[in-house]
C-alpha cells in the first residue's frame, strides 16, 4: 500500500494541450451494468474497477501490439509498462492520503459480473487540462 495518492493530471513526456494520440481501447459504451459493481480499488492516481482475468486481454495487448509493429517497425512501437486491466472511475486531481480513500472503497462489498468484448476500438485521444476526450475511429470486431 502507499501512503498518498498523487495528481493524475500532470503532463507527461509527449502530451500537451490539444495534441491527440492514437490507441486502442476496449470501451464499455452502453453498458449500465458497470455502473452497479463495487470492487473498486485504489492506486497512487485513480480509483478502478480491476479487469480478470488478465490472460485474454494480455492476448489481445500482445497481438495488436505486433500488428503495430509489422506495420510501423520494431524501433516505433515502445515497451509498455505490465498490463493493468482496468476501468477507470476517477482520476485524483491533488496529492492527499490514501488511508481514507482506501478505506471508503472497502467498506462497499464486492460485486462483480461478467461482461463480453465484443470490439477492439481505435480511437483518437486527447487530453484538456484535467478531462480525457476520446473519438472513435475504428471498431475492430472480436467475434
Amino acid at each position: 500500500m502507499f501512503d498518498d495518492v498523487r495528481d493524475h493530471w500532470y503532463w507527461r513526456p509527449g502530451w500537451r494541450a490539444g495534441r491527440s494520440f492514437y490507441t486502442w481501447h476496449i470501451t464499455f459504451a452502453d453498458r449500465p451494468e458497470i455502473a452497479a459493481l463495487h470492487s473498486s480499488i485504489l492506486d497512487p492516481e485513480t480509483v478502478q474497477l480491476p479487469i480478470r482475468p488478465v490472460e485474454p486481454l494480455q492476448h489481445l495487448r500482445d497481438i495488436t501490439r505486433a500488428a503495430i509493429t509489422d506495420v510501423w517497425g520494431d524501433d516505433a512501437v515502445p515497451e509498455l509498462p505490465e498490463l493493468n486491466p482496468h476501468i477507470t472511475l476517477a482520476y485524483s486531481n491533488h496529492p492527499a492520503p490514501a488511508a481514507p480513500l482506501a478505506a471508503r472503497l472497502r467498506a462497499h462489498p464486492a460485486h462483480t459480473t461478467t461482461l463480453p468484448i465484443p470490439t477492439l476500438t481505435l480511437i483518437t485521444l486527447t487530453r484538456t487540462n484535467h478531462l480525457y476526450h476520446w473519438t472513435p475511429q475504428t471498431p475492430l470486431p472480436l467475434t
